[in-house]
């Protein structure tokens, strides 16, 4: 299934969320729970840099 969120928009989300697990009010749950929706969402920015790569290859094989 395709990823809605953009590739902007998912670096964006990587960007908060690592603020948030930066601030020095965070406690250790929240860290660890934000921390595995870093990797969640690296996971999907890698996904979705692959697709970019994926279509920008089938348009050069048309030209």
């Amino acid at each position: 299934m395709a990823d809605k969120l953009s590739l902007i928009q998912i670096a964006e989300s990587i960007q908060h969320i690592s603020f948030l697990k930066d601030l020095p009010d965070t406690d250790e749950d929240e860290r660890a729970a934000l921390e595995q929706h870093l990797t969640d969402l690296s996971s999907r920015q890698e996904a979705k840099f692959d697709a970019v790569i994926g279509m920008i290859k089938k348009c050069d094989a048309y030209i």
